[in-house]
This record gives C-alpha cells, sequence and structure tokens, in this order.
C-alpha cells in the first residue's frame, strides 16, 4: 500500500512537471495534447503527427549517420598556389620493333641448332620476332604456335631480353638534382618497354640492379614554367610508341599512346592537375574514402602496391589462368615467383 501511495505521487509530480512543459514548449502539437480540455480525437491526430516527426527525425539522423560512415571525406580547393610543387608526369616508351637481326639468329641457332639456310629459319625467326614485339593485342599471332612440340618449355621472357636490340637513350631533366633518373627495361601489358620517372614500374622491372633509379620523381613548381624532360638518342630504325602517364601509374592496354616514326619529334605540352590526400585520410577505412593508396595492395593480390591499372592488369591475369591455365609471359613480375608462357 505504501509502495502504491509513493508511485503514485510520483506519477503525479511527473504530470504537473510534463504540463508545464508541454505549456511552455515550442515544439508544435505539445500545448494540444496536454490542455485537459481538448477533445480526445484532436489529442490522438495530435499525438500520432507528434509520433510521426519524432520518427522522421530519428530516420534523417540514422541517414546522415550512415553517410558520415561511408564517406566522411571532404574534397577542398586549396588557392596557395605559389608553394605547389606538382610531380612530373612519367613516360614509358616502346620500340614497335626491337629484336636485333643478330641476335635473333644466334638464339634460334643456339637454341634449335638450325641456320638461314634451314627450311624451318623464318618460322623460327617470325616466332623469336613474335615474342621480342609482343604485346597484348597481338595473342592472335600465337595461335599458329600452339600445336608445335618443339615450342613447349620455352621462356618467353628470357627469349625477348636476349633478342632485343640495346637501347643507348640519353635523357636530360630540366633541374640536374634528377639526372640520375633513367629509362629503364620494364615488361607490362604493352611489351617490353623503358620507363621513366614510375615507382611503381619497379614492380616490372626485368633490371632489378636498376630498380631504385626511377624512387625519385621530379617536382616542378607551379610558377616554373621551365619544367621538361628530353629523351634522345633513340634508335633510328623502329616507330615508337609513347606513352605518358602518373608517376602512380604504368602503362596498360587502355592507356593513350603517341605514335613516333624514325627521324621525327615529338613536343608534348602537359598542363597540371593533383589532386592529393591529406594525413588524417589514411586514418579511414578504404571502403570509407573510396579509394586506395598505392601502398595498400589488395589481400589477394600478388603484388606489393596498388594502382587503378596494376589491378586490372591483376584481374585480366586471373582470368586468364581461370580459363586457360596459363597466363601471358608480360605478368611477370619482381614479386612473382616465375614468368608465364603461351605454350
Amino acid at each position: 500500500m505504501f509502495i502504491r501511495q509513493k508511485l503514485g505521487a510520483y506519477l503525479r509530480s511527473s504530470m504537473v512537471y510534463i504540463q508545464e512543459y508541454g505549456f511552455a514548449t515550442t515544439l508544435h502539437g505539445l500545448p494540444h495534447i496536454l490542455v485537459p480540455t481538448t477533445h480526445i480525437i484532436e489529442k490522438l491526430v495530435w499525438s500520432g503527427m507528434v509520433l510521426a516527426s519524432i520518427l522522421g527525425a530519428l530516420l534523417m539522423i540514422k541517414g546522415t549517420f550512415a553517410r558520415y560512415n561511408s564517406n566522411p571525406s571532404v574534397i577542398s580547393r586549396e588557392t596557395d598556389f605559389r608553394s605547389w610543387n606538382t610531380p612530373m608526369p612519367a613516360s614509358t616508351f616502346c620500340l614497335m620493333n626491337q629484336s636485333d637481326p643478330e641476335k635473333v639468329s644466334s638464339y634460334i641457332e643456339r637454341h634449335w641448332g638450325i641456320n638461314s639456310s634451314n627450311n624451318k629459319y623464318s618460322y623460327y625467326r617470325n616466332f623469336v620476332e613474335d615474342v621480342a614485339n609482343f604485346h597484348m593485342e597481338d595473342l592472335s599471332k600465337f595461335s599458329k604456335y600452339s600445336d608445335d612440340p618443339s615450342l613447349l618449355g620455352v621462356n618467353m621472357l628470357l627469349l625477348a631480353l636476349q633478342v632485343i636490340a640495346p637501347i643507348n637513350a640519353t635523357t636530360t631533366v630540366f633541374n640536374p638534382e634528377y639526372n640520375s633518373i633513367k629509362y629503364h627495361p620494364i615488361v607490362s601489358e604493352v611489351g617490353i618497354c623503358y620507363s621513366f620517372s614510375s615507382p611503381l614500374s619497379e614492380i616490372f622491372s626485368v633490371r632489378k640492379e636498376n630498380s631504385n633509379s626511377n624512387g625519385k620523381v621530379p617536382l616542378c613548381n607551379f610558377l616554373n614554367s621551365h619544367c621538361f624532360t628530353r629523351i634522345e638518342n633513340l634508335p633510328q630504325t623502329s616507330s615508337i610508341k609513347f606513352f605518358v602517364h602518373s608517376p602512380l601509374e604504368v602503362a596498360t592496354l587502355e592507356s593513350s599512346a603517341n605514335i613516333v616514326e624514325p627521324c621525327e619529334e615529338n613536343d608534348s605540352t602537359f598542363k597540371f592537375f593533383q589532386i592529393i590526400a591529406s594525413k588524417e585520410l589514411r586514418a579511414l577505412r578504404p571502403d570509407q574514402r573510396k579509394c586506395k593508396f598505392h601502398d595498400e595492395p589488395g589481400q589477394m593480390s600478388e603484388l606489393p602496391s596498388y594502382s587503378y591499372n596494376i589491378c586490372r592488369m591483376e584481374c585480366r591475369k586471373k582470368l586468364s589462368l581461370s580459363l586457360c591455365g596459363c597466363a601471358p609471359f608480360i605478368y611477370h613480375s619482381n614479386s612473382m615467383s616465375a614468368s608465364y608462357l603461351f605454350i
């Protein structure tokens, strides 16, 4: 009995406070609900509207929190351009015909024991040249070799490296501080090429001793109108396919290229457009920021770095392995255990 009286007194005092709050509040609807003379139907209508408003507010808060949790990053535009130091674009060039005739003949004689007087010499020469000049758009060329047992076990990457012509190109950079950066050979979807100022290309380097030469990227101040890179003394015996890309990317099938014919010069001018991530962005999960840093490879990746093009290359390699049981030798990298063969 005593507890019941205490509880009743507590409820009555609580109702007094609620009525005082309802009469004084500016929240629309509560005064109509708490006024004793209000008809019961009117009270029910106002109660439903207040509950619906509370539910709507909770749903909006939930949606706002979900958007923040999934995409909390903010994009801003900096205007202090006088202090901008922008990385110079990286570049990759590929000779469209890079086989050395003397090295091709030497390889055929050493590997198959035949010379130019043999009837099958032209067949093997075509095979060696196709390997040396291979890129992903040339897959159909190799169908004619698929039933030849004499080509089984040929390490195509080593073959290509042994028969390509040497390159003695010289590179000049606007700042002597960067003259140590040189073009060095890599193997990628566009074939055996030469890359400059691309740290990610170290993954695909075919000369490990030179892999550190591309780790430094030239920086150009926004106010400096004389930032340039010049390459000279290229071979005049072949057309050249030239790619310009981000230092944190590699050239792939989708990359656009300029074709430079022998004895021609190509002069290209580029405008800077750079997106920079703040240090705080690393604290967010990749699914929150909707992007990855280049040192955040996927869980299933065989490579130590990430980029959009590298991701596409890995997907194509895995698709080739799943459908054919093999993959093109160009998917070799320093981090992979072995090169892959077509045959």
